[in-house]
Formats: C-alpha cells, structure tokens, sequence
C-alpha cells in the first residue's frame, strides 16, 4: 500500500540525525528508492525539486520521498521521512527519494513524545432501523418503498441500508497460497475468469515475503477446474504488484484477455495463458491498483490507489480521458478511515459501485471491530456518494462450511466473480493471519519486519480467499 501504511505511527525518537540547516538548492535524488520511517506525513508537491524545498523547511525531514501523479493524487505527494539512512532504503518504481544539502548546524534532537495510554476498543454500534427517502439511502442495492420508507434489499445485499453483503459458509482452503515456504503462503489477491469451462486466475505474489524492507512481487497464473479452487500455479506472467484481468468476447465466438497491473501499461493475449502484449495507449500513463471494467463497449478503470479518477476510452488504444472523479462525494475522511484497492463494477440496474480496502489504526487486538471495507455508489458513474452512516460491506470474519468461523487480521483487494448471467456469486480477497497483532494495529501486521515482528510462536500467512454470496 505504498508508504502510507506507516502513517499515524508514534514519532519515536531524535527525527533529524546531524541534518543541519538544509539547502533547497543543493539536493541530490535517488530514482526508484522510499525509506521505511516512523513519520510518514505527506503533502502537494508537483515535482522532486519541489518535495526536496519541503523536506529542507522542516526540521523532522531526513528525506523526502516524492510520488508523481497519477500514481498519488494530483498534483502529486511529497512524503515526510525522518530516516534516510543507509539499510533503510527499498525499491519502490516511480519514487524518488530527494535528500536536501546541509548548509549549518545540525538543529537540537527532537525528544521523543511520551508513551500515549493504551485506549480501550470503542464498542461495535448497535444498527438504528433509518427510514429511507430513495434509492440511495439503499445504497443502490434496493428499492427504498415509499409507503412503509424501508429499503427492499436485492440479494446479496442486506441490512436496513442494504448496505452489507450477505454469505454463505464458505471453504476453510484458501483459493490461491501462491509461493509457500515455511508453512505460509504469500498471495495477495487476484481476479478470476472463466473460459472453456477452467477458471482461470491471475494473483499478485510477494514472494519474498510481505516483508516491507524488502518487498518483491510478481503476477502469477494459475487455473483450476472449479472457481473456489484450489488453484494451481502454471506461470509467472511478469513483475508487477496488483493485477485484475477482464474477459472481452466477440461475435464470432472468439475472446481477448486484457491485463491491467499495477505498475505498467495495459497488456493484452488471445489466450488466458498469454503471451500477453503490452498495448500501447493515448493517455493512459499506468496505474496504480487499476480496477478496469468494459461496460457497454467502453472501457473504464481507476487510476490510483485510493478515491482517485476514473478514465474512460473507446478502445484500449485510447484516447483516455477522465470520465468522473468519485473522490468529491466519499465521505471516507468523515469515516476516519483510509481507503485502497478499488473494484469498479456496473450492476444489473445500471447503477455503479465502488468497492474499497479500507483501514485505520485504532483496532490491534479485535480485527473484526476494526475498519476493512467501504461502500460508494453512483447512478450515473459521475456523481458518486456513500451512505451518511458507516457501513461496512464486509468485515474481517469469515465463516466456515461446519460452522467455525476465523477473524484475519485484514482482508484487502476485493474482487467480484460474476457468472455467465451476470450475478455476482462469490468475493475474492487477499488475507493476513495472524488474527490479533497488538502492540501492532491490525492493518500493519502483514508488515512484520517493519512495524515489529510477530509475536513467538506466530506464523505469517498471507492467502487469496474466496467467499460464497448468498441470494
């Protein structure tokens, strides 16, 4: 999740080692490079040379670390790091870590603030039955009946606000473990399509690890003969962090398999195998965690990890073009959380939703209490809004065929599955154990060699999950 996962940490000791006053004028760069840090603010910076002249007016600065647009909201994010020191680096494309010259004294340490009071898990909230107006205080999942001012729920959705999906026990087996060894697996998600009657899969691996001091990733195929898998690995396709693969078919009976991934351009194969190709399209720069959907002949995707832009093209070729921004009407800061991981898709009603990955860093030690998902929904595709009230799709507690049920630390990257007629039946997402991670919050756990290791005892396992709709 970018460097933003390690927002929000306690500033832990002397930010600044021997930085003197710093020059703007005299910066050095280092392309393709972040720094793992305790502070982790960010700011609008259009440019490295811009991000190194905020690093050099701030005291708690060692480095900054710039991310252009759209990568990172535009104009494009400077990050505030207070360590740049060598071992501390990691390779991250499109980042470019902009040290400031020293042109003075160092400037006295910065004492480390006290130790903040524990602070108790706020209690679940209690559903308060709300009497809806129109469809959209249903979520665009239901008819809001005006006579009684209910919300009539289209399956799978449920809840007073149609806000949360319903499942059915699910298998204990993971999907996909990707890169096993140790007794963990290392898959981060990954989007499925059928074709001739084998599912196929196409998953993002950490196969170092999710280690964030030195992460390495790949796009993996796999197939296997039943959705909920499990499935096999046939092929790493390339490097890349996130993928999701759609499905084009023609007329004449023949179909196209185009691969958005994060980061790189659109690729494309005439087999679910590949070889795939890279396309070469106008206005399409990359994306990161791209959520792209073909939708009455056009083309459509999320730029950006977050409540970014959507564009929209005629042909993959291009030309793109921005077609909405759904960041004006999500209510996540009003939320108090972080959002990720967008999954973009059209329902039966014409109506669009966005699915997120969303977090914060309050819940450590009872993950199903915590932030993990967030609903936006839109009539048009252009004016898009949430619910005034937090609802939650989904949580962190899956339930078991036999009945048992397991609470995962997170659950990220959703993606749907839908079949033949156009009904979504099953969620996928990529999953973290151990359940409880304190001192650590919940979200930060996978990164077990940055925020603190697990504890004895405790082993990371990283999977792709399937979960079963229920209608």
């Amino acid at each position: 999740m970018l460097a933003a996962l390690l927002g929000g940490v306690a500033l832990l000791g002397a930010l600044v080692s021997a930085a003197g006053v710093r020059d703007a004028g005299t910066c050095s760069f280092q392309n393709n490079t972040d720094y793992i840090s305790a502070l982790n603010v960010h700011v609008d910076a259009a440019s490295p040379s811009a991000c190194c002249a905020i690093c050099a007016g701030r005291q708690d600065c060692a480095v900054g670390t710039f991310c252009p647009a759209p990568i990172c909201p535009t104009p494009g994010q400077c990050y505030i790091k207070s360590n740049g020191t060598k071992g501390n680096e990691i390779r991250h494309d499109h980042i470019t870590a902009c040290f400031p010259g020293k042109s003075g004294p160092a400037p006295p340490p910065v004492p480390a603030p006290p130790s903040p009071a524990p602070v108790p898990p706020s209690p679940k909230p209690t559903p308060v039955p709300l009497h809806c107006s129109s469809d959209l205080s249903c979520s665009l999942n239901g008819h809001c009946h005006i006579a009684t001012k209910t919300c009539l729920c289209y399956p799978p959705w449920t809840g007073h606000s149609c806000g949360v999906l319903s499942f059915k026990p699910s298998p204990r087996a993971p999907a996909y473990q990707g890169l096993v060894y140790s007794g963990a697996g290392h898959s981060w998600g990954g989007s499925v399509v059928e074709h001739h009657g084998t599912y196929h899969m196409y998953a993002g691996d950490f196969y170092a690890g999710l280690n964030y001091s030195h992460l390495l990733y790949r796009i993996d195929y796999a197939t296997s003969p039943t959705l909920e898998g499990p499935y096999t690995l046939r092929k790493v396709l390339s490097d890349g962090q996130g993928v999701q693969t759609v499905k084009q078919e023609f007329a004449n009976g023949t179909a196209r398999f185009v691969m958005f991934q994060s980061p790189g351009p659109i690729h494309m194969g005439h087999s679910p195998e590949g070889p795939f190709t890279a396309v070469e399209s106008v206005g399409f720069h990359g994306a990161s965690e791209p959520a792209p959907m073909l939708y009455k002949g056009r083309w459509y995707t999320t730029t950006i990890n977050g409540p970014g832009p959507i564009l929209s093209a005629p042909r993959l070729e291009g030309p793109w073009t921005e077609f909405a921004n759904p960041a004006a009407g999500i209510n996540w800061r009003g939320f108090g959380v972080t959002i990720e991981d967008p999954y973009l898709y059209v329902d039966a009603q014409d109506h669009w939703h966005l699915l997120y990955h969303a977090y914060n860093f309050e819940s450590k030690t009872d993950c199903d209490a915590g932030a993990i998902s967030l609903h936006a929904f839109s009539i048009d595709g252009k004016n898009w809004t949430t619910l005034s009230e937090y609802v939650q799709p989904y949580t962190s507690k899956v339930v078991y065929e036999g009945g048992s049920s397991h609470v995962f630390s997170t659950l990220e990257r959703p993606k749907m599955f839908f079949d033949s007629t156009g009904r979504m039946t099953h969620l996928f997402n990529s999953a973290f154990d151990p359940s409880e991670c304190a001192p650590t919050a919940c979200v930060s756990c996978k990164w077990n060699g940055t925020l603190g290791p697990l504890r004895k005892g405790q082993v990371g396992n990283a999977t792709t999950i399937v979960r079963r709709l229920d209608y």
